[in-house]
Protein backbone atom coordinates (compact mmCIF):
# COMPACT_ATOMS: atom_id res chain seq x y z
CA UNK A 1 0.00 0.00 0.00
CA UNK A 2 1.22 3.44 -0.92
CA UNK A 3 1.18 6.32 1.55
CA UNK A 4 0.68 9.89 0.36
CA UNK A 5 2.19 12.66 2.46
CA UNK A 6 0.62 16.06 2.41
CA UNK A 7 2.53 19.25 2.98
CA UNK A 8 1.04 22.48 4.21
CA UNK A 9 2.31 25.44 2.18
CA UNK A 10 1.78 28.90 3.68
CA UNK A 11 -0.44 31.25 1.65
CA UNK A 12 2.40 33.78 1.29
CA UNK A 13 4.57 31.21 -0.49
CA UNK A 14 1.69 30.23 -2.79
CA UNK A 15 1.10 33.92 -3.60
CA UNK A 16 4.80 34.48 -4.32
CA UNK A 17 4.94 31.42 -6.57
CA UNK A 18 1.83 32.64 -8.42
CA UNK A 19 3.26 36.15 -8.95
CA UNK A 20 6.60 34.75 -10.10
CA UNK A 21 4.99 32.21 -12.42
CA UNK A 22 2.78 34.87 -14.01
CA UNK A 23 5.72 37.19 -14.63
CA UNK A 24 4.35 39.84 -12.28
CA UNK A 25 7.35 39.70 -9.99
CA UNK A 26 10.83 39.92 -11.45
CA UNK A 27 14.24 39.58 -9.90
CA UNK A 28 15.55 42.82 -8.36
CA UNK A 29 12.08 44.36 -8.35
CA UNK A 30 10.48 45.71 -5.21
CA UNK A 31 6.73 46.04 -5.69
CA UNK A 32 5.12 49.27 -4.54
CA UNK A 33 8.23 51.42 -4.68
CA UNK A 34 9.83 53.35 -7.49
CA UNK A 35 12.96 55.45 -7.30
CA UNK A 36 13.08 58.32 -9.81
CA UNK A 37 16.32 59.29 -11.48
CA UNK A 38 18.29 61.90 -9.57
CA UNK A 39 17.20 65.30 -10.94
CA UNK A 40 20.52 66.88 -9.99
CA UNK A 41 23.84 67.00 -11.82
CA UNK A 42 27.06 67.77 -9.95
CA UNK A 43 29.66 70.22 -11.21
CA UNK A 44 33.19 70.07 -9.80
CA UNK A 45 35.59 72.85 -10.79
CA UNK A 46 39.29 73.10 -10.01
CA UNK A 47 42.03 75.55 -10.98
CA UNK A 48 45.64 75.11 -12.06
CA UNK A 49 47.62 78.35 -11.90
CA UNK A 50 46.63 81.73 -10.49
CA UNK A 51 42.98 82.53 -10.89
CA UNK A 52 39.46 81.38 -10.14
CA UNK A 53 36.21 80.42 -11.86
CA UNK A 54 32.87 82.18 -11.86
CA UNK A 55 29.89 79.86 -12.37
CA UNK A 56 26.82 81.79 -13.49
CA UNK A 57 23.51 79.91 -13.63
CA UNK A 58 20.55 80.71 -15.85
CA UNK A 59 18.97 82.58 -12.92
CA UNK A 60 22.01 84.94 -12.89
CA UNK A 61 23.24 83.47 -9.61
CA UNK A 62 27.04 83.57 -9.43
CA UNK A 63 29.38 81.40 -7.38
CA UNK A 64 33.13 81.82 -7.64
CA UNK A 65 36.21 80.10 -6.28
CA UNK A 66 39.23 77.97 -7.13
CA UNK A 67 37.68 74.69 -5.92
CA UNK A 68 33.93 74.34 -6.34
CA UNK A 69 31.50 71.47 -5.85
CA UNK A 70 27.99 72.48 -6.91
CA UNK A 71 24.69 70.77 -7.79
CA UNK A 72 22.18 71.98 -10.37
CA UNK A 73 18.93 70.69 -11.80
CA UNK A 74 19.69 68.75 -14.97
CA UNK A 75 19.30 70.96 -18.04
CA UNK A 76 20.37 74.17 -16.26
CA UNK A 77 22.23 76.61 -18.51
CA UNK A 78 25.61 77.61 -17.03
CA UNK A 79 28.36 80.02 -17.98
CA UNK A 80 31.87 79.23 -16.74
CA UNK A 81 34.20 82.22 -16.72
CA UNK A 82 37.89 81.80 -15.91
CA UNK A 83 39.23 84.92 -14.16
CA UNK A 84 42.99 85.46 -13.91
CA UNK A 85 44.52 86.69 -10.69
CA UNK A 86 44.50 90.50 -10.51
CA UNK A 87 48.03 90.68 -9.07
CA UNK A 88 50.53 91.75 -11.73
CA UNK A 89 53.41 89.93 -9.99
CA UNK A 90 51.70 86.55 -10.26
CA UNK A 91 52.94 84.09 -12.84
CA UNK A 92 50.65 81.54 -14.49
CA UNK A 93 47.79 84.04 -14.67
CA UNK A 94 46.75 84.00 -18.34
CA UNK A 95 43.86 81.73 -19.29
CA UNK A 96 45.07 78.73 -21.28
CA UNK A 97 42.36 76.05 -21.51
CA UNK A 98 39.52 74.07 -19.98
CA UNK A 99 40.17 70.38 -19.24
CA UNK A 100 37.25 68.00 -18.80
CA UNK A 101 33.98 67.39 -20.55
CA UNK A 102 33.56 70.85 -22.11
CA UNK A 103 34.10 72.10 -25.66
CA UNK A 104 35.59 74.16 -27.08
CA UNK A 105 38.46 73.95 -24.63
CA UNK A 106 40.12 77.26 -25.53
CA UNK A 107 37.11 79.63 -25.27
CA UNK A 108 36.52 81.78 -22.23
CA UNK A 109 33.83 82.08 -21.04
CA UNK A 110 32.01 78.91 -22.05
CA UNK A 111 28.29 78.19 -21.92
CA UNK A 112 26.77 74.75 -21.43
CA UNK A 113 23.67 72.91 -20.27
CA UNK A 114 24.55 70.55 -17.45
CA UNK A 115 22.77 67.20 -17.92
CA UNK A 116 25.17 64.86 -16.10
CA UNK A 117 27.92 65.05 -13.50
CA UNK A 118 30.84 67.07 -14.82
CA UNK A 119 34.44 67.61 -13.63
CA UNK A 120 36.19 70.63 -15.13
CA UNK A 121 39.61 72.15 -14.60
CA UNK A 122 40.76 75.55 -15.81
CA UNK A 123 44.44 76.10 -16.57
CA UNK A 124 46.21 79.45 -16.29
CA UNK A 125 49.72 79.80 -17.72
Amino acid sequence: MMTVKRAIIPAAVVGLLFLTGCGLLQKDTFLGSTTPDDPLAKLSVSVSGNGYVEVISSGNQTVSGDALALSFLKGTALTLNAVASPNVEDTDKTFSEWIGGVTPTNNNPITLNINANLNVKVVFE
